[in-house]
């Protein structure tokens, strides 16, 4: 998974500090591992577009 990073005035990215990103806005939906075929079919058919498959 790639940081989410936003651009400081003297041009160097930075992280946000903790808690100041809600994550909720990015993922769509959270899935067991034993379920990614589901998670797989979801996102090829545009129902959903950010997925985290969890152990």
């Amino acid at each position: 998974m790639r940081a989410v990073t936003s651009q400081s005035p003297d041009g160097v990215r930075v992280m946000p500090p903790a808690g100041m990103l809600d994550s909720s806005l990015l993922i769509t939906h959270d899935m067991s591992l034993d379920r990614a075929a589901e998670a797989y079919a979801l996102y090829d058919s545009r129902e959903a577009s950010n997925i985290i498959l969890t152990p």
